[in-house]
């Protein structure tokens, strides 16, 4: 089976559209992100579902308050994917809340959990530059 996912970074619609139409049969789904969901919305989701493209991947990373991510996750009801992010540094209440939605009639396949860790360096081991001297 067939698990390549393109990733379409760009807000071009015709462009998408095209490209699809060239290789819907040779790919498992495409990933689309916030960037072009920004640009074009449910309408621009609902194009590649008319299309065939229903398992898309909505790469938003969603990250708010536990009840708005979950309400945004339903507000997608009205348009087919498969998979949706969500990020980790919302904690841990908030995952849990937008996993219910797998649970409910209208949920995505697969809800997936971005996770971006930075740490900044502390105290003042030399190097150049603004370290926190204290």
């Amino acid at each position: 089976m067939n698990r390549i996912i393109l990733a379409l970074d760009t807000t071009n619609l015709e462009e998408a559209i095209s490209i699809i139409n060239q290789i819907k049969d040779k790919i498992f789904t495409v990933k689309l992100g916030l960037e072009f969901f920004n640009a074009h919305g449910k309408m621009g989701i609902k194009k590649f579902n008319e299309l065939g493209i229903t398992n898309l991947m909505l790469d938003l990373k969603l990250k708010d308050i536990p009840e708005t991510v979950y309400k945004a996750i339903k507000a997608l009801d009205d348009i087919k994917f498969g998979f949706l992010t969500i990020h980790g540094q919302g904690g841990k209440s908030m995952i849990e809340l937008s996993l219910i939605h797998i649970s409910e009639p209208t949920r995505p396949e697969r809800i997936a959990c971005a996770g971006v860790c930075v740490e900044k360096k502390r105290g003042g081991g030399g190097g150049g530059g603004g370290g926190g001297g204290g």
